[in-house]
């Protein structure tokens, strides 16, 4: 498939050569942090965020949990069998998944994710999906707030020009919004505070560590005395000699020291409480970035009165209406696009929530046991379950059972005259 150039391109159609990049500082400054303060969506705090999140560690870790839970039990394609074949061969060209799931990570990270849909040579049919940095796009809005196109902003040092866009030139993926703000917002920006103390935390627990963690001696010394000549100090030459020898102790399980030398460990009890600190810390920051600690494979550490089940179920609750919030956006972006006609397919993602072997395993005893079927899992249930499509042409139509006709007045004489007829006798003894 031939691909229509793209933004990098269009850039450069404006007639301004690049210039050299210029290397960007970044700079630390010390100082308590400021909590609470407004987070402004701009260059310097989005590429803070991104920083953040591509540092490692836990934070990254929560972010990757969000795609990888929407995406993680697939997805099915709802509509004619002609036009899911049509779709999914296109949606194959471009791999859709990855793309699908950078564009969440923007959008959690950033606030917003933004994708160019690249149309082919001709311009007339949809051709893929190109993620796009969130620094480099901007909204266009009217006076009342509405958004009516995007600019392209490349770095302004290569041509210090933006690119307009129309409104279906971008596919934009907000998660988290906000009404005083048209752009999303971004889920590191709302935990930027318990990031900071956590931080602050695992800094401090490390050089309390590093400080209390080795064992500490207090030695005294003195030269041996005689009757007539009291014990005194050492001389710098012997003074350095016992200083080695407590310094190579990590390698000897005993000395021999003569009396005059008394040796006294210190520091023996470490960091007290560091375990409660940290895990104050890291409970906070799960509940900050909205992940149970259990994804994170973090031990249970006395927190948390919930228990595992209950987070674990927020958790699938919240990565539902995710996947209702990505479906609708990649319909309308995408899909209708590929296919011409709105909503004719459509994409539906898995059920996220890890199978109920125990429920399972008790609709088949109950079933072995020669329950009705349909009290021990409907049909509607199964296909559900199974991922299976509606069929509307094979639903069992109930067919009404025949009623007898109903006898008119003349009808019902000459019924009963007919049967005086017949039985005579029973007739007159009635």
């Amino acid at each position: 498939m031939i691909i229509k150039p793209n933004l990098w391109q269009r850039v450069k159609a404006f007639g301004k050569s690049a210039a050299p990049q210029v290397a960007r500082k970044t700079i630390i400054s010390g100082g308590p942090p400021k909590y609470f303060s407004p987070e402004i969506r701009n260059n310097e705090n989005l590429r803070k965020w991104r920083d953040i999140y591509e540092q490692g560690g836990i934070i990254s870790e929560a972010i990757d949990a969000y795609p990888l839970a929407i995406w993680s039990k697939g997805y099915r394609l709802e509509g004619g069998e002609a036009e899911k074949t049509l779709v999914q061969d296109r949606l194959d060209t471009f791999d859709l998944v990855t793309q699908a799931k950078m564009l969440i990570t923007e959008a959690l990270v950033c606030g917003d994710g933004f994708a160019e849909n690249v149309q082919n040579v001709k311009g007339d049919a949809f051709a893929c999906l190109e993620v796009k940095p969130a620094e480099m796009i901007q909204l266009d809005q009217d006076i009342m707030g509405t958004v009516t196109g995007y600019k392209f902003v490349p770095d302004t040092t290569l041509t210090g020009k933006t690119v307009p866009l129309a409104l279906e030139d971008i596919t934009r993926l907000t998660l988290i919004r906000s009404p005083r703000n048209p752009y999303g917002t971004s889920l590191i920006k709302r935990a930027i505070d318990e990031i900071t103390r956590d931080t602050k935390t695992a800094e401090g627990s490390a050089g309390a560590i590093e400080r209390h963690g080795f064992p500490k001696w207090l030695i005294n010394a003195t030269a041996p005395g005689t009757p007539d000549r009291p014990a005194e100090s050492l001389d710098e030459e012997t003074a350095k000699k016992i200083e080695h020898e407590f310094e190579e102790l990590k390698y000897k399980s005993e000395f021999i020291a003569d009396g005059d030398i008394k040796a006294t460990a210190m520091d023996t009890g470490g960091v007290q409480n560091i375990q409660q600190y940290n895990d104050v810390m890291l409970q906070r920051l799960c509940a900050a970035i909205g992940v149970p600690r259990e994804i994170l494979q973090l031990t249970e550490g006395g927190l948390g009165t919930g228990g595992p089940s209950v987070r674990m179920d927020v958790w699938y609750d919240k990565i539902e209406a995710m996947q209702q919030q990505v479906a609708r956006c990649l319909n309308l972006n995408v899909i209708d696009r590929i296919t011409g006609r709105s909503g004719s397919v459509k994409i539906v993602f898995n059920n996220p929530r890890p199978k109920n072997f125990i429920a399972e395993a008790t609709a088949i005893a109950a079933l072995r046991q020669g329950m009705d079927p349909d009290a021990v899992c409907p049909a509607d249930y199964a296909r559900e379950r199974l991922g299976i499509p509606k069929d509307e042409s094979a639903i069992d139509k109930v067919v009404p059972e025949p009623q007898e006709k109903k006898k008119t007045p003349e009808e019902l004489r000459d019924w009963l005259l007919a049967q005086i007829k017949k039985e005579p006798n029973a007739a007159t003894a009635e």
